[in-house]
C-alpha cells in the first residue's frame, strides 16, 4: 500500500469518526476533524475551485466578516493574538472541513454518510437518556461519573402520565437544549430517509433487515418526540419551513411554484392543518413547559426579554457601523458600550442587559452584518442562494439534506452558525451535499431564492424591528415564582395589576424577586443602594372576609451571577421574617440596612410573602389575593 493510499484510508477513517462522536464531545469531534485534514494534505489531492463553489464562496465570505477590520486598518483594530485565538476569526479552520469532504470519491462518501446515520442514532439514544437521568450527562461524565453539589440540574418539563417518572428536557451531551435542537435538525433527516428507504425496498420477510428496520423506526418516531420535547422553537420552525420547501421542490415538475402546490393539494393540507392544531390545543393545555413557550411569543414581560436587549443592542452596533461592521472580536465591548449610557438613566434595567449574551447577535444574519457591514450580509445571502441552487438542480437526494436549509430559517431566532458545536457538522453535511449537471434558469432561481431566502428573512427582520420598539419602562418587572421556584401567574397578574381569586385555602404563598442591592453598570462601575426597599399592599374598602388578614413577609437574599454562563444556580438565605396585620386601604412596607453577606457583592433581596385568612369552620369560599403595588427595583 503506497503513502497516499494509506493517508487517504485514515482521512475516511477519521472523517468516520467525526460524525461518530459529534453527539457526544465538540473536542473530540474536532479534533478527529482536524487530523482527517492533515491526512489529507499528505495526500497531495486537491480538489479542483469549479468543482467546490459553495467551498470558494465561504471562504470569501467567512474571511471578509472574521477579517475585514484586520485589513482595513479601521478604528478599533484588535491585536493578532485576540483576531487568530479570541474572536470569531478562530473559526475559520472549520470551513477547511468543506475540500476535505468534497474531494472523496463516491464510495468513500457513502461509507462515511453511513457513519453520519450511526452518529444519528448515538444523538438520539443520549437523548432519550438524558429524558429521563436527573443530572446533565456532559457535566456528571466529566464530574467523573458523580453529581457534584450546585451544578446546575436540566429543566424538569412534568412527569410521565400514569407513572410518575419525571422527565426532564432532552439535551443529551450538550450543555444546551438549543445545541441539542440544531443537531437533531441536522441529523434527523438521514435516519428518517435510511429508514423509508428499507421500507421502500421491502425486504421486511429477511430476519436480518426487521431487526433492523424496527430498531430504526423506534429511533426515527424517538427524535421526532425529542424534537418535540426538546423546545427549541427556532428548530420547530425551521424544519417546518424546509420540509414545505422540500415538498415544492419534490414535485414532478419540480420547478412547480408553492401555490400551485397548495392549489393541487388543499384537501390534505386542510386535514393537516385541523389535525395539526387538535394536537397543538391539546399539548398546549396538558403541558406548561410547552404552554410556556408558545405564551412568550406574545408577550413583551417574559424571561424573553433577553432576546428584546440582544436585538436592540445589535440595532446599535448596525446603526453606528453600518459599512464595514465593527469586526472580529468587538461585538461584546460595542454591544455594552451602546447601553452605557440607557443603564446611567435607567440603572434597574442594569441586571436585565448584564445577564443577556453579548456573544453574539442570536440571528445568523444581523451578525454577519454586525460584525462586516452590508458588504457582509450581501456575502451571506449570496452564500444561501448557492447553496438553494445545489438544492435545486438535485431534488431527488435533497431529503436527508433538509436540516441545512432549516438552520438557515432557524438562525433568523438564534445565532446556529456561531455555535461550534453545531457549525462543524453543518459544514459537513454542506459538503456530502451531491452534486447535479442540471441546468436551471435565471427565473427559478429568482422565484426561489425570493420565496425561500428573501421573503423568510423580511419576515424575521419586520418581527425584529417591532420588537425593538417597545419602549424599556415596559421590559422590566418584578418576577414572582412559587415555594418550589416555578413561575406563578396567578401572583404575577397582583403586580401592578388587579385583585386574583384562589380556591379556599388558609395560606398562599410566593416569592417576589428583582430588588437589586447595588446601581451598577456595564462598565464596573456600582454603588451601594441607600434608599430603603418598599412596595404597597391595597385591601378595597368592601368585600368583607374574602381578602387576608395578615401577611408574613421573608426578607430573603439571592445571589445574582449569570446562570446560565455559570451553569449552577443561585443561592438563596433567609435574612429574617415577620408578620403584619392587614388593614383596609394602603398598607406600606419599608425595609432598610439589609444585612447582606458581603455589602460589597451586588445581591437580589427578594420577598417571601405569604397571604394568611382567617379561619372559619365549616365554610369553604373563594379567596382573594389583594393587589401588590411596585416601583422598579422596589422603589428607587
Amino acid at each position: 500500500m503506497s503513502r497516499k493510499e494509506t493517508f487517504q484510508k485514515l482521512t475516511v477513517v477519521f472523517l468516520s469518526l467525526f460524525w461518530v462522536t459529534v453527539p457526544f464531545s465538540v473536542s473530540v469531534s474536532q479534533i478527529s476533524a482536524i487530523i482527517s485534514m492533515f491526512c489529507f494534505v499528505l495526500v497531495f489531492r486537491f480538489p479542483k475551485p469549479g468543482s467546490i463553489p459553495i467551498f470558494w464562496i465561504g471562504i470569501a465570505f467567512y474571511f471578509w466578516i472574521f477579517g475585514i477590520r484586520f485589513l482595513s486598518g479601521i478604528e478599533g483594530l484588535p491585536e493578532w493574538k485576540k483576531i487568530l485565538i479570541h474572536s470569531e476569526f478562530s473559526d475559520f479552520w472549520m470551513f477547511l472541513l468543506l475540500p476535505v469532504l468534497q474531494s472523496q470519491s463516491r464510495k468513500d462518501k457513502t461509507k462515511i454518510r453511513r457513519f453520519v446515520q450511526i452518529g444519528a442514532c448515538f444523538l438520539i439514544l443520549s437523548g432519550l437518556v438524558s429524558v429521563v437521568f436527573p443530572y446533565r450527562l456532559a457535566g456528571f461524565v466529566m464530574d467523573g461519573f458523580q453529581y457534584l453539589e450546585g451544578k446546575r440540574l436540566p429543566h424538569l418539563i412534568g412527569h410521565l402520565p400514569g407513572l410518575g417518572i419525571p422527565l426532564y428536557l432532552p439535551i443529551g451531551f450538550q450543555n444546551t437544549h438549543l445545541t441539542y435542537g440544531g443537531l437533531l435538525s441536522l441529523f434527523l433527516s438521514f435516519l428518517i430517509l435510511k429508514t423509508f428507504r428499507l421500507f421502500k425496498l421491502k425486504k421486511l420477510q429477511r430476519g436480518k433487515f426487521s431487526g433492523k428496520i424496527l430498531f430504526l423506526l423506534f429511533l426515527s418516531f424517538s427524535g421526532v418526540l425529542l424534537l418535540f420535547l426538546n423546545q427549541s422553537r427556532s428548530i420547530w420552525i425551521g424544519l417546518s419551513v424546509s420540509l414545505i420547501f422540500y415538498l415544492s421542490i419534490k414535485r414532478k415538475t419540480h420547478w412547480e411554484p408553492v401555490y400551485e402546490v397548495l392549489k393541487k393539494s388543499y384537501i390534505r393540507i386542510i386535514v393537516a392543518s385541523f389535525i395539526f392544531l387538535f394536537v397543538f390545543f391539546a399539548l398546549y393545555r396538558s403541558n406548561w413547559l410547552f404552554q410556556r413557550s408558545i405564551d412568550q411569543l406574545f408577550t413583551k414581560q417574559t424571561l424573553e426579554n433577553q432576546r428584546v436587549w440582544i436585538h436592540k443592542g445589535t440595532r446599535n452596533i448596525i446603526e453606528a457601523h453600518p459599512y464595514f461592521g465593527v469586526g472580529s472580536g468587538n461585538y461584546k465591548k460595542k454591544f455594552e458600550f451602546s447601553y452605557l449610557p440607557l443603564i446611567e438613566k435607567k440603572p434597574y434595567l442594569y441586571y436585565e442587559i448584564s445577564i443577556t449574551p453579548k456573544s453574539h447577535a442570536h440571528h445568523d444574519f444581523l451578525h454577519f452584518v454586525s460584525l462586516g457591514g452590508f458588504v457582509a450580509g450581501t456575502l451571506f445571502l449570496f452564500l444561501w442562494v448557492q447553496i438553494l441552487i445545489s438544492f435545486l438542480r438535485n431534488p431527488k437526494h435533497s431529503g436527508q439534506y433538509l436540516g441545512i436549509y432549516s438552520v438557515f430559517i432557524a438562525g433568523f431566532f438564534q445565532c446556529y452558525l456561531l455555535d461550534d458545536e453545531v457549525v462543524l457538522p453543518f459544514l459537513g453535511i454542506l459538503s456530502l451535499l451531491p452534486g447535479s449537471n442540471r441546468e436551471i434558469t435565471f427565473r427559478t432561481k429568482l422565484k426561489q431564492s425570493v420565496l425561500f431566502l428573501l421573503f423568510p428573512l423580511f419576515i424575521s427582520l419586520s418581527l425584529i424591528y417591532l420588537g425593538t420598539k417597545a419602549k424599556e419602562d415596559e421590559l422590566f418587572f418584578h418576577r414572582t415564582r412559587d415555594i418550589h421556584n416555578f413561575l406563578s401567574p396567578i401572583a404575577q397578574k397582583t403586580i401592578n395589576g388587579a385583585a386574583q381569586t384562589i380556591p379556599d385555602s388558609e395560606v398562599f404563598y410566593f416569592k417576589l424577586e428583582g430588588c437589586l442591592s447595588h446601581f451598577a453598570n456595564l462598565n464596573g462601575k456600582k454603588r451601594k443602594r441607600e434608599k430603603p426597599y418598599s412596595f404597597r399592599i391595597d385591601l378595597p374598602q368592601s368585600k368583607e372576609g374574602t381578602f387576608p388578614e395578615a401577611v408574613k413577609i421573608e426578607l430573603r437574599e439571592r445571589e445574582s451571577f449569570d446562570q446560565d454562563q455559570k451553569f449552577k444556580a443561585h443561592k438563596e438565605r433567609i435574612l429574617s421574617e415577620n408578620k403584619f396585620q392587614l388593614q383596609k386601604g394602603e398598607n406600606k412596607f419599608d425595609f432598610s440596612n439589609i444585612p447582606f453577606s458581603n455589602s460589597e457583592e451586588i445581591y437580589f433581596l427578594d420577598f417571601g410573602i405569604e397571604y394568611v385568612w382567617k379561619k372559619e369552620k365549616g365554610k369553604l369560599s373563594e379567596k382573594s389575593i389583594p393587589v401588590l403595588k411596585i416601583e422598579e427595583n422596589c422603589g428607587e
